[in-house]
């Protein structure tokens, strides 16, 4: 009986050595929408298919980034929109741990219009991430939609750049309005 336990519990132990993976796989898309003046990215989940990380360089050439990596690697796009150049970076960072949120990449985003950083926070990190943000060069606007978990919210700004700070501030707003809590 013991003996058959303590096999149970080595082979049990060995199986638990490969990290386990979603169903899903995280992406974002890349699309320089120059008839509107925008760069748009979006986020979502695709099937996680045996092949998918073989296509990663297919995707990625046309703005199709997978958001998982085992080693840190960037995906960097210059466009001119209108009169300005724009500079994406896309950093995808390898998993921290295990568990939720813990398994998987942590995700960077920088845009930065004529050498001037517009927003530099993260697109996908734990439990948070954004949905979809556009930037307009010409007008200098970043809209943005978000979520914290279950928490949902959106923004827009014309001056600052947008960062960690600026997305927790936002955040906490959007909280405060729902719960009337400071």
């Amino acid at each position: 009986m013991i003996k058959g336990f303590i096999i149970s519990a080595f082979l049990a132990g060995c199986l638990c050595t490969v990290p386990a993976a979603a169903d899903d796989a995280p992406y974002a898309e890349y699309r320089v929408m120059s008839d509107f003046g925008q760069i748009q990215i979006a986020t979502g989940f695709v099937e996680r298919t045996p092949e998918l990380m073989s296509r990663r360089s297919a995707l990625e050439s046309r703005g199709i980034v997978v958001l998982e990596a085992d080693t840190m690697r960037t995906f960097t796009r210059k466009a001119r929109v209108g009169a300005h150049q724009v500079v994406t970076t896309i950093t995808i960072m390898p998993p921290a741990g295990h568990g939720e949120g813990g398994g998987s990449s942590n995700v960077g985003l920088r845009m930065v219009v004529d050498g001037v950083a517009r927003v530099d926070c993260p697109l996908a990190q734990a439990a948070f991430g954004l949905d979809r943000i556009v930037l307009e060069p010409e007008r200098g606007f970043v809209t943005l939609s978000a979520h914290d978990g279950i928490l949902r919210f959106d923004g827009f700004e014309s001056r600052s750049t947008v960062g960690a700070d600026w997305l927790g501030n936002r955040e906490a707003f959007v909280r405060q309005l729902m719960t009337g809590k400071k």
